[in-house]
């Protein structure tokens, strides 16, 4: 092997190197829908889980118990803004 050639191996063995260090292992990318759909379904459950239904008055009233949403939020790695 030429002196050029002997450059050239390493050259691309580190450009591939740092072209797959560049690449990601998230399969959906933050912001996406996919990202949006999951977050939208975890508030939808944690609020169904912290839903009550009390008497009143008026007749039957929902509340949400909100220190078990976001504990439910939390538990799934949503912070609440509180």
């Amino acid at each position: 092997m030429n002196g050029r050639r002997k450059g050239v191996v390493p050259a691309l063995l580190l450009s591939l190197i740092v072209v797959g260090g560049c690449a990601s292992s998230e399969t959906t990318p933050s912001g996406s829908a996919a990202t949006e759909d999951v977050k939208g379904r975890d508030t939808m459950e944690c609020m169904n889980l912290a839903r009550q239904v009390r008497q009143s008055p008026q007749g039957p009233r929902t509340t949400v118990d909100q220190d078990r949403y976001q504990q439910c939020m939390a538990e799934r790695g949503r912070g609440v803004a509180k």
